[in-house]
């Protein structure tokens, strides 16, 4: 497994630092017997593999730039399917007529089509998709993973005062008014971005969270919150080593070295991870039999932009998970600190080959 750092973080301070027992090992268990019976080569993971070498943005079929949502498209966007056949899009901001929509969120009917860009997603019905207004001071915010609990979506909101991180809060779907409502109070402070992505099982809500750790490093946590507590701050429990899992945010241990914008997603009896590392020009993805893990080594997936060296990548999002075929549809948002043509920090989607 790639080395990490294992020092506890600097989190809220809360808790009693009670270790607990993995709940879900038994399903570990059983997953890894019917990898074992089956004999299916799908459910190897090599933990010590070199990572792949890395592919460019043209060995991937594209459907990026997203000029169907216009050139001000920014920022990954996610997709949830809902139990009526709709499903919730959201965009990290879509220029429109003159004006920025920040999380740009459409609700559409019927799956996305995934061709030409989601060319059939009308953005004109685009609206912001976040209400931080029970938060205090009314932050501004970005929708982070969004999940289903039953019929009902969720999701979690990141709030900034400019550069500066506030925290995290859980957010619920006005289907009336067509955004997110945050709560009005933060399940995490800064530091790991708890909710960046999102898992859920029969019984747990699994949010993963990155931090930087240096210039060129970002470690991944993991918390974990009962599907019926999924609003109760002090009933999250965060991933502590050895398959234990603690109150105390602060003896939280990573379950893997990542970066911004992660996503997660199922994959059969594996779970898979994409992410960016920080200040990359590459997508990287890493393969997992469990929220905790094992986790695989990571590798490189694409580069953001083979045209311009100066952009690197932002946040990724799964807009289909991967398919009978073997391959995942993802977006990823592109950025740079110096001066570059609009269509170059355009939003992409690809559609990308899960590696074997």
């Amino acid at each position: 497994m790639a080395a990490t750092d294992r020092s506890p973080r600097v989190g809220s301070g809360r808790g009693t630092g009670a270790v607990h027992g993995d709940r879900r090992r038994p399903a570990l268990i059983a997953a890894s017997l019917a990898c074992a019976i089956s004999g299916g080569s799908g459910c190897a993971i090599d933990l010590d593999a070199a990572p792949a070498p890395v592919v460019t943005d043209e060995a991937l079929p594209t459907y990026g730039p997203c000029e169907p949502w216009g050139a001000g498209a920014r920022g990954r966007i996610q997709t949830l399917g809902l139990q009526d056949g709709r499903a919730i899009v959201v965009a990290g901001s879509i220029a429109r007529a003159g004006e920025t929509v920040p999380n740009a969120l459409l609700l559409i009917d019927g799956a996305p089509d995934l061709t030409n860009c989601l060319a059939s997603v009308d953005t004109s019905d685009a609206v912001p998709g976040l209400d931080t207004a029970a938060l205090p001071g009314s932050p501004q915010g970005e929708i982070q993973g969004m999940f289903l609990i039953g019929a009902e979506p969720y999701a979690y909101v990141r709030t900034y005062d400019g550069f500066e991180v506030l925290g995290t809060a859980l957010a619920t779907f006005d289907e009336g008014e067509r955004r997110f409502v945050a709560a009005g109070e933060y399940l995490f402070a800064d530091g790991p971005a708890f909710g960046e992505a999102v898992l859920t099982d029969d019984h747990d809500v699994y949010a993963f969270g990155c931090v930087n750790t240096g210039p060129f490093d970002s470690s991944c946590y993991l918390a974990r919150v009962a599907l019926d507590s999924v609003g109760d701050r002090g009933a999250y429990q965060f991933y502590r080593g050895s398959g234990g899992y603690t109150d105390d945010p602060d003896a939280a241990w990573p379950v893997f070295d990542g970066g911004s914008g992660l996503a997660v997603a199922r994959d059969g009896l594996r779970l898979r991870a994409w992410f960016i590392a920080p200040l990359s020009d590459r997508i990287q993805t890493r393969e997992g039999l469990a929220p905790a893990g094992p986790w695989s080594q990571p590798r490189d997936l694409a580069r953001c932009s083979t045209a311009d060296t100066r952009v690197l990548c932002g946040g990724v999002g799964v807009i289909a998970p991967p398919d009978e075929a073997g391959n995942v549809t993802l977006s990823y948002g592109a950025f740079s600190f110096e001066p570059t043509a609009d269509e170059l920090r355009a939003t992409r989607v690809v559609t990308a080959p899960v590696p074997d």
